[in-house]
């Protein structure tokens, strides 16, 4: 059964609540498996920015970087930013690797 978005996306914001240890793993495949509009994207990047596990942080990066790189996108790329200040180094170096595009 293939999920729709709003599902794919309640079911992230279900796995940032309980807390599963999967959780990271969960976000980057959604992001990396569907075709999703630019917006969707953007969205699931902040749900998993808004983690405090540093691996999810870095999937959310990893989200902002296509969106940079495939779409050009301006807010991808500040949020990018933003996270060059980040206390994990994994999402920082995430960010740069984005910001180099």
């Amino acid at each position: 059964m293939r999920l729709s978005w709003p599902q794919h996306l309640q079911a992230a914001r279900t796995i940032e609540l309980t807390g599963d240890q999967h959780r990271g793993t969960s976000l980057a495949l959604m992001g990396l498996s569907l075709l999703l509009l630019a917006e969707d994207l953007l969205e699931l990047a902040r749900l998993a920015l808004a983690d405090a596990d540093g691996t999810v942080r870095v999937g959310g990066a990893e989200i902002l970087v296509r969106l940079v790189r495939e779409q050009g996108a301006a807010e991808a790329r500040v949020l990018l930013q933003q996270l060059q200040g980040d206390s994990d180094h994994r999402v920082v170096a995430a960010a740069l690797n984005g910001l180099q595009s």
